[in-house]
């Protein structure tokens, strides 16, 4: 059997991909670092639920599960949750902060948002109703705190902050160390970071800056509505400022490495403010990103690049447990639900990059069965597969439209174990997730991965519906590899060249395009590579075009030890 896409075996002959210097701790699984949000998730009840989250676990906001972690010795890097733009008008945090102002010489008031003019705002739940707040300086407001800009999240009234002042940012700073040291309110344990939510002024959630029914002009903003784009560049600059101070107060002496922050950026600030939240902080927790609807996955993938590239952390989140509703068919799945899962756990695998990037799956829904049930209950097995290392990034592997009259791509990217293969959605014109693409040759057997981590049976081709991605094992290859070296206990200084020999085994099938890469050892430096080998990465890759069966090569590679 043929192939016309790359066959990649990698030689790894010491550790690869060990965790930056920061990283919080080592994956316990191969091929997926896992993150869980555990505050709608129920502690478990038995020491088998207990170890099923310890063993699983790389990261997580630990809420009520916190305590309990720490008693029995875990090591998942435990996150505090918080917030900085804004406060409960009943939280005794309000208190701390005027105490802060009076003993430093701050002005309390100054620490909030205003409204210039009167202003009617829906703070009703759901954001419905009709509230008048007072303006201050071109509204009737008899004192500046009667003009504070107001939210609703979650249904309860709240302030917005002005993150431009400095005793708000002072006080934030000495918080987060307080925090560190102490723990968030109500969570029991000192955590290891924290993760900040609620960051953006307008979301699908919650809204900062409520939409006015009529005024809504803001002192700190200039006298500017809030979508003036004067309005919008000042809160997407003060709030990235707050976050650098807060992370900065939080310190850097914890154990296992840097504490960190990440700030929620959520699918809803994606192209917006985005850069300038996670460049303050320590990386970014991304509420609803993983979605089949929404058509910007590859954008989402790039980002996850970006991150890692500064040195620091993502997590890739799944919007939802359940598919929606406009999902109605399985795809190359046995169910829906299956495609729906995998599409995250694919989707993640083709971003991930190294150790900075964290897969969150969305835990069950109030309205679900499984809701506040253990984590055991739902957790997508596929993960904990291993499907190798990635040979690089993403590419366009095909393009076309569909019976439908749909334009498609669809992206490949292949472990060393497994291919990746996603069509995410593509701008908000078409909406048929059941039509498939045509039907593309993969080059070779592949078995679909699925959710229960049991593979489906060999297929060598596939087509893909919009917003559906797919995981395929590879099937075992015939192609046997050996290494040796010239020198056996070389010294620092010194040259050693590797011999690596190919063969394939199989009496039948033909390898096209077989990638051979062999990642550098961390105290050597490249110096040469023989048959067409390109260094890159720390990496040595070679391409043979063809190996028929009974074929046979030899390559060779040299460097030296510092």
């Amino acid at each position: 059997m043929t192939g016309s896409f790359r066959r990649a075996l990698v030689l790894i002959f010491l550790a690869a991909g060990l965790p930056l210097a920061a990283s919080p701790l080592a994956p316990r699984f191969p091929s997926t670092l896992n993150f869980q949000s555990l505050n709608t998730v129920a502690p478990p009840t038995t020491e088998a639920d207990w170890q099923f989250e310890m063993t699983r676990l790389d990261m997580a906001i630990g809420t009520d599960h916190g305590v309990q972690l720490r008693q029995r010795g875990s090591d998942i890097y435990l996150l505090g949750y918080c917030l900085l733009t804004w406060a409960l008008t009943n939280w005794s945090e309000l208190d701390d902060l005027r105490n802060f102002c009076s003993a430093n010489g701050y002005d309390y008031e100054n620490c909030f948002l205003h409204y210039y003019d009167d202003t009617h705002v829906p703070l009703g739940n759901d954001d419905t109703g009709d509230t008048l707040i007072r303006g201050w300086g071109g509204g009737t407001a008899a004192a500046r705190a009667d003009a504070r800009v107001q939210c609703n999240p979650w249904d309860h009234a709240a302030y917005v902050y002005n993150s431009a002042d400095p005793g708000l940012r002072a006080f934030m700073r000495a918080r987060s160390l307080r925090y560190m040291q102490q723990g968030t309110p109500g969570e029991g344990y000192a955590p290891d970071g924290l993760m900040v939510d609620t960051i953006n002024p307008r979301t699908d959630a919650v809204d900062l800056l409520e939409e006015p029914i009529s005024g809504g002009r803001v002192v700190e903003f200039g006298n500017r509505g809030i979508h003036d784009a004067a309005a919008i560049s000042w809160w997407n600059q003060n709030v990235s400022g707050l976050i650098a101070e807060a992370n900065e107060g939080m310190g850097h002496n914890h154990a296992v490495g840097d504490r960190i922050m990440l700030p929620n950026i959520a699918e809803y600030t994606f192209t917006t403010a985005a850069p300038s939240y996670y460049t303050a902080a320590d990386g970014a927790f991304t509420e609803l990103w993983i979605n089949e609807t929404l058509p910007r996955e590859p954008q989402a993938w790039d980002m996850a690049a970006n991150i890692a590239a500064m040195g620091k952390y993502l997590v890739y989140a799944q919007a939802t447990y359940r598919a929606p509703s406009n999902i109605t068919s399985p795809g190359n799945y046995p169910s829906v639900m299956d495609r729906h899962q995998m599409y995250h756990v694919a989707s993640y695998w083709m971003a991930k990059q190294g150790n900075s990037t964290y897969l969150h799956q969305k835990p069950p829904s109030s309205s679900d069965p499984l809701f506040w049930t253990p984590l055991s209950r739902w957790w997508i097995k596929a993960r904990e597969y291993d499907i190798g290392i990635p040979t690089g990034s993403y590419q366009v592997w095909q393009q076309g439209t569909d019976t439908a009259g749909q334009q498609y791509t669809i992206y490949r990217r292949d472990y060393t174990r497994a291919v990746i293969l996603s069509r995410p959605r593509v701008g908000w014109t078409y909406s048929d997730y059941t039509t498939r693409s045509q039907t593309y040759n993969l080059g070779g057997e592949f078995r679909l991965l699925r959710p229960d981590g049991t593979l489906g049976s060999a297929i060598t081709s596939i087509g893909l519906a919009m917003g559906e991605a797919v995981v395929l094992i590879r099937q075992q290859s015939s192609i046997t590899l050996t290494k040796s070296a010239d020198k056996t206990s070389p010294r620092p200084g010194d040259s050693v060249t590797y011999t690596i020999t190919w063969r394939n085994t199989s009496s039948s099938e033909t390898y096209t395009n077989l990638a051979i890469s062999d990642p550098l050892p961390a105290n050597c430096d490249f110096v040469s590579a023989d048959g067409g080998g390109t260094f890159a990465s720390g990496t040595v890759t070679w391409n043979i075009a063809s190996a028929a069966p009974g074929a046979s090569g030899t390559l060779h590679l040299t460097v030296r030890i510092r």
